[in-house]
């Protein structure tokens, strides 16, 4: 067969992939909007002001369904749905309604939840009777998946079939003539410029995030931790409190707070973007990373919480970031800037401490960076470490970066706790193990898995700490225990701690926790072990839509600002108001119905990358802990790596000690793992990279051969 002839026909049908997929996306941003009559008479009365009816027969089904299918509103996604509601030919009411706000506000408000319509008249009164016509109208538009595959085969066919240059390929340029030549240039000029595509992708997306912030979060959202950080609490590490502090200096209301913590989040994941393109030398790679982490949202929706995960990640990832371009092009300034970022996750959440041992490992095994590593970097987090440490020596008598080691070991293996012979704390183990021991006798015999036991023990952490153990020291230090005992935690502060029962309960706990540990260190082996464990699964656990966590977090506002629960509104005051849930979801709709809204959610491959984290990485933790546990392996053979190599290595050390460091001293919880998702798509990302890279050059090599 000619090979002009196939050359030709190749590149017609990657056109053809190409402009088809150009006209899905058109079709996939403006939907064709279809009208269907609703039968009133099968209506049914649900309560209140709602009525019901399935919806099946008006949508598309079949293959029809398929390739133009209908999303739904439902727990996992609760603004999917895009169908409207139609009044006597006039579009009414509020999509997305909770049902019992239907039910007793009505006006039009509704809910397309599975195949079936939960509906209220605009006046309340009865649809079945009032004579009026309704009729539902909703898009049709291809599903994301098929859009994407039209684009990807079409990309990859043109731009394999126009980027050789050989011989043979300039006379098929020649025989394909004027639009041969045209798509070469247009694709020339694309490859030539992706660098600026890139990057205002990533500008777009860093609008987008903050827009959705600005019109939905109006202040923070404090829980009952804020309030430590706050009021310079020294159950708390400084770091975050300083934060906070020169963020009111500098804006004077607490008002733009979940903003400013987006921004240093993105900087953050900007910064780890640019090093993984960097050292990777994709721009394909870098997007798959962005699209990873968003679509995982929920380290990106810390932002909005008034607690320390948001600026621990951002410094998280910024050192990983600088250490991964001091790999790759060993300049001192990027060393410096890691140090000085890790020095500030220290500062933040004291358990950062573990993060210099991955650098303990690059100080022994890479003797060409040693010097630097070690000035630039590993220096500046051990200063981070010591110095409020020896404050509180001098001021308040104890060597801790906050007083609240104690407590988090004491809760985390207070089931250990018992009177030991010999032991200064004989009386307060007995009192200890008597109070838990109808608590503990509610533990299964035995957990039907290792995540059954990391959940139990989690959920049990506060009950036992708080709910028994303190109460008891309370109870049994009376002479310098209030009864108030968390009034006088607040009054525990950086500047001042007047309360002797706040630093002897530390002091008694870590010891108690020392004999408990002692006693039963298998038990605690696999304790930790398990929870090391749970903050591998639980990276990607959970993960939601930044818009849909965006809502979540805005309804909460109400009950986080009540002052009869929290003294939170008179410490954040003024604030402004805060939006009704109908003006809430008068923005949703909005965003929902911008063309650009479904743009950004093709290109970022939304839905894609939250399945992905959802039911591939948190369903298959050994996936993700061995690709880790492989990362770490390879420091034995560090002096003789690659750049990228080292930061697959020091990435998948980093989020091992952090895992494990936290593991040792108190339990897995959400918020904890979700601080690593950033790191976590840079550890696997470069897995991949590198495990391609190794297959290409065995394949090339065995072509060779051949």
């Amino acid at each position: 067969m000619d090979a002009r002839f196939v050359h030709h026909f190749a590149l017609a049908a990657a056109l053809a992939s190409a402009l088809a997929g150009i006209g899905a996306v058109l079709l996939y941003c403006f939907p064709i909007f279809v009208t269907r009559d609703i039968d009133v008479a099968s209506l049914t009365h649900w309560r209140g002001n709602s009525y019901a009816v399935s919806i099946l027969d008006q949508l598309p089904r079949g293959v029809a369904g398929a390739l133009l299918r209908v999303e739904f509103d439902s727990n996992e996604s609760p603004t999917a749905s895009s169908l409207r509601l139609i009044e006597q030919g006039v579009q009414i009411g509020i999509p997305h309604s909770l049902h019992a706000e239907i039910a007793e506000v009505g006006q039009g408000r509704f809910s397309h939840w599975g195949n079936d319509l939960v509906l209220s008249s605009s006046d309340n009164s009865d649809p079945r009777t009032n004579g009026r016509s309704y009729a539902v109208s909703f898009p049709v538009s291809p599903p994301w998946w098929l859009v994407l595959s039209l684009l990807t085969a079409g990309g990859l066919g043109l731009s394999v079939l126009l980027s050789a240059t050989n011989g043979r390929d300039l006379r098929l340029e020649k025989s394909g003539g004027a639009p041969y030549t045209l798509l070469k240039i247009f694709f020339t000029r694309v490859a030539g410029n992706r660098r600026y595509i890139f990057w205002s992708g990533v500008a777009i997306l860093w609008f987008y995030l903050n827009t959705v912030f600005w019109l939905l979060l109006p202040a923070p959202v404090p829980s009952p931790d804020s309030d430590g950080y706050l009021n310079w609490s020294l159950f708390r590490t400084v770091g975050y409190p300083l934060l906070l502090h020169f963020y009111h200096l500098a804006f004077r209301s607490w008002e733009y707070l979940a903003l400013f913590q987006l921004n240093l989040l993105l900087a953050g994941v900007f910064f780890l973007t640019y090093a993984v393109t960097r050292i990777t030398g994709s721009y394909f790679i870098g997007w798959l990373f962005l699209a990873l982490v968003v679509g995982a949202g929920n380290m990106l929706l810390s932002a909005a919480d008034v607690l320390t995960e948001a600026a621990f990640s951002a410094f998280a990832m910024l050192h990983l970031a600088f250490t991964i371009l001091f790999f790759e092009r060993g300049r001192p300034l990027f060393g410096l800037l890691a140090g000085l970022a890790l020095a500030a996750a220290v500062l933040v959440k004291s358990v950062a401490l573990v993060l210099v041992g991955p650098l303990i490992l690059f100080l022994l095994l890479v003797p060409a960076s040693r010097r630097a590593l070690f000035i630039l970097v590993f220096c500046p987090a051990i200063v981070a470490w010591l110095t409020p440490s020896i404050y509180n020596l001098g001021r308040h008598g104890f060597f801790e970066s906050s007083i609240a080691g104690g407590y988090a070991l004491g809760g985390h293996v207070a089931w250990g706790i018992y009177p030991h012979s010999g032991s200064a704390y004989f009386e307060e183990a007995s009192l200890i193990e008597r109070r838990l021991r109808p608590v503990l006798a509610h533990r299964p015999a035995k957990s039907n898995s290792v995540g059954e036991y990391v959940n139990f023990t989690a959920n049990e952490y506060n009950t036992l700490l708080w709910g028994n153990v303190v109460p008891e020291l309370a109870t049994h230090y009376a002479n310098i225990c209030s009864p108030g005992f968390w009034e006088m935690l607040s009054k525990c502060s950086w500047n001042e701690c007047s309360s002797r029962c706040v630093p002897k309960l530390n002091e008694t706990l870590q010891q108690l926790a020392k004999e408990a540990i002692g006693s039963s260190p298998r038990k605690y082996a696999y304790h930790v072990l398990a929870h090391d464990y749970g903050m591998w699964r639980d990276v990607f656990a959970a993960g939601t839509d930044f818009l849909s966590g965006a809502i979540s977090r805005a309804e909460s506002l109400l009950a986080s600002y009540d002052p009869k629960s929290s003294g939170n509104l008179v410490i954040l005051a003024p604030l402004p108001p805060f939006k009704s849930v109908s003006e809430r979801q008068a923005i949703v709709s909005g965003i929902d119905n911008w063309a650009s809204k479904k743009l950004f959610d093709l290109v970022m491959l939304r839905v894609l990358s939250e399945w992905v984290g959802q039911y591939v990485l948190h369903r298959y933790t050994v996936l993700m802990f061995g690709i880790g546990v492989f990362a770490c392996l390879l420091a034995f053979r560090l002096s003789q790596l690659s750049s990228a190599s080292k930061a697959y290595c020091y990435s998948g050390l980093y989020l091992n000690a952090y895992f494990l460091g936290t593991a040792l001293v108190q339990p897995s919880l959400y918020r904890y793992a979700w601080t690593m998702q950033g790191v976590m798509a840079t550890m696997l990302l470069l897995g991949m990279y590198l495990g391609g890279r190794r297959i290409a050059i065995l394949f090339g090599a065995a072509g060779r051969r051949r």
